[in-house]
């Protein structure tokens, strides 16, 4: 999975990053993950019960929302023709978007 591929290069770097799961929260943290997080360089979020367990299309349509809700500026790499992305960042009121 690509979101994978990038999201590990991004580790590897020295920038700040937050992953948004599509679930609740983790209940151990990976150990390459929490290196970053011990470092301060990685945020966790979820807007997620820990009762959440499963990643289905409702709950990635539910993270997404509330990653465009909290930023000022989107970068959108890619978004499929007529998908989930390409609909919600219609959607976004207000916001900066950038689409690659």
């Amino acid at each position: 999975m690509i979101e994978k591929d990038v999201f590990h290069y991004l580790l590897a770097g020295e920038q700040p990053v937050i992953m948004a799961l599509a679930r609740g929260m983790k209940e151990k943290i990976d150990t390459d993950l929490k290196a970053a997080v011990d470092a301060g360089r990685l945020l966790i979020v979820t807007p997620f019960e820990n009762s959440v367990k499963r990643v289905t299309a409702e709950t990635a349509e539910k993270r997404n929302r509330f990653m465009i809700e909290l930023a000022d500026e989107l970068v959108i790499g890619y978004a499929g023709k007529g998908g989930m992305l390409e609909r919600l960042v219609a959607e976004a009121k207000g916001k900066k978007v950038i689409m690659r």
